[in-house]
């Protein structure tokens, strides 16, 4: 197995197991009105990826419900910022990951989004080591 297959394979079973560990439960936050149309409000959330205190731009971003189920996916912008909207309340875990000079680096968390609210999250990512 090369060293970069070894290395996406533990980045893949680190994810799994950070999805995995959480044991809240999400809410589903949103009814319906006869019509169809959605009635419960929703939320937002904000975030910024730092390593070593300084930004990170191009770091793949995920968003789990906390069950486990992959809601969206994104990437940070050039100032290490990122956002997922139109979120039913609830909790999630979010999975960060970046390969920057031959090394991966990860970080993530659990958050909580309300209705009508943005919820601001600061990530920090620390190297795995093979």
């Amino acid at each position: 197995m090369s060293s970069m297959t070894a290395r996406f394979t533990l980045l893949s079973l680190v994810s799994a197991l950070v999805l995995a560990l959480s044991s809240l439960t999400a809410g589903a936050g949103v009814t319906l009105e006869a019509d169809g149309a959605r009635a419960a409000s929703i939320g937002k959330i904000s975030g910024l990826v730092l390593q070593n205190g300084r930004k990170v731009p191009g770091a793949s971003v995920r968003l789990a419900t906390s069950g486990g189920t992959l809601v969206d996916s994104t990437t940070t912008d050039i100032t290490g910022r990122f956002g997922f909207t139109d979120l039913a309340p609830g909790n999630y875990n979010i999975f960060v990951s970046k390969f920057d000079n031959g090394a991966w680096f990860i970080g993530g968390g659990s958050v909580t989004v309300n209705a009508d609210q943005t919820t601001s999250v600061t990530i920090t990512l620390h190297p795995i080591f093979p």
